[in-house]
């Protein structure tokens, strides 16, 4: 996708999101088409409640994004502006994905602004409206701007497929079948209660060639993962679904095999082990039960500040 449009409205949720790794930010499987393999959802707004935002992280977000630069820049202020994101795509691969920002009416004033740049270009498929840039003779960073029926929330629609951009206006416009309604969905997975990161997916074979999580997708039928907050708690809760018992007894054993040569690899093995890397390892409960396996942690938040600060000086 193009740069020029992308980073202004992802950066601020790409920074909290690394730092920390009404329907306005939260998943709504309306907007996500019925076909969607996989689904990655981000809400900015929950994120920016937690009791983690607060206590680490928006002064050092606030410190590396130059808020009046954007503002002069584009117009907005992404914190104020950008409620949520989401990714899903209808195939394994990731370059067919559809990414949907969800703000408030304020992104009128960047899309307007990127509309007079030189390579900015208008494209009329039928009855709808594309925009995009044109680099080298070729169009791409496509999007699509829909409006909600109360005229409040502002959803922009990117993607480099057209064929793909399209299907996801149409999804917009009630024209095709979404998520919500879906006959027979191949994602059922809704976000827990204080879930601000949700990731779901049926397909893992877009992971098949990736390192060391190869040896996982192999085996895994579905995924779930859950990254929220809850009474100033941290939660993260991993689901992930098998054809039988046995893969899910291979799993199981494969990431506590992983969790071992991390250690290794941090050269705090054996009784070198400080007492917030155990502490950690301690909070994180894995076990199959069935056909699923089922990965859990918890860990109070002013907690995990402080021994994440212990490591540092380890």
């Amino acid at each position: 996708m193009n740069k020029a449009l992308v980073l202004p409205l992802l950066l601020p949720i790409t920074a909290a999101a690394l730092a920390g790794s009404a329907l306005g930010g939260e998943l709504d499987k309306s907007r996500v088409s019925a076909e969607a393999r996989w689904i990655a959802h981000f809400d900015l707004e929950a994120f920016q409640k937690t009791t983690l935002f607060r206590e680490v992280m928006k002064d050092q977000v606030l410190e590396d994004l130059d808020l009046e630069e954007l503002r002069a820049k584009f117009g907005i202020d992404p914190f104020e502006t950008i409620k949520s994101a989401t990714l899903y795509g209808m195939g394994a691969d990731p370059e067919d994905a559809v990414a949907i920002i969800v703000g408030t009416s304020a992104i009128d004033t960047l899309l307007q602004m990127l509309m007079t740049q030189a390579s900015y270009r208008s494209i009329q498929e039928g009855d709808l409206a594309l925009h995009g840039w044109e680099e080298h003779g070729d169009i791409d960073g496509l999007w699509y701007v829909h409006q909600t029926p109360n005229g409040g929330d502002r959803v922009v629609v990117l993607s480099d497929d057209r064929v793909n951009l399209m299907h996801a206006a149409r999804v917009l416009r009630g024209e095709l079948p979404n998520l919500a309604r879906a006959s027979d969905p191949k994602i059922t997975a809704t976000p827990r209660a204080g879930s601000y990161l949700f990731v779901a997916a049926s397909d893992l074979s877009g992971l098949s060639g990736i390192e060391p999580v190869s040896a996982v997708a192999g085996m895994a039928n579905r995924l779930t993962l859950d990254i929220g907050e809850h009474d100033d708690r941290l939660y993260a809760r991993v689901s992930i679904d098998t054809m039988n018992v046995d893969d899910a007894i291979n799993i199981t054993n494969v990431v506590k095999g992983g969790i071992a040569l991390l250690q290794i690899a941090a050269g705090v093995s054996g009784s070198d082990v400080p007492p917030a890397v155990r502490n950690l390892i301690q909070a994180l409960e894995i076990q199959s039960r069935g056909t699923e396996v089922l990965l859990e942690f918890e860990y109070d938040i002013r907690r995990l500040i402080e021994d994440v600060k212990s490591l540092e000086d380890h």
